[in-house]
């Protein structure tokens, strides 16, 4: 794993917050609708993923990361987790 700090403006900083709250409150809800004894990722894929992206505007990366089997009070926005396809570097930028 690599971790950097990015310069960024405050725009996208903003929009990088408000995503990351999307995340947490999404997460927050799955938590609590869905069967506690429901561990088949694919199972709760099929169940939750187009009510995530669609009420909570997420891309379909984010939509699919909340592992399921896991319980917690409340998901914090403060980190997530994505696959190495989205980043996107431009070292000349």
């Amino acid at each position: 794993m690599v971790a950097c700090k990015l310069k960024i403006s405050n725009g996208i900083a903003k929009e990088i917050d408000d995503t990351m709250l999307a995340f947490a409150v999404a997460c927050d809800c799955i938590n609590q609708n869905t069967p506690v004894k429901l561990l088949n990722r694919t199972a709760m894929q099929a169940l939750v993923y187009q009510e995530v992206r669609t009420n909570f505007g997420l891309s379909s990366n984010l939509a699919i990361q909340k592992e399921s089997g896991k319980s917690c009070p409340a998901f914090l926005p403060t980190h997530a987790r994505h696959g190495g396809g989205i980043q996107q570097f431009f070292l000349d930028d």
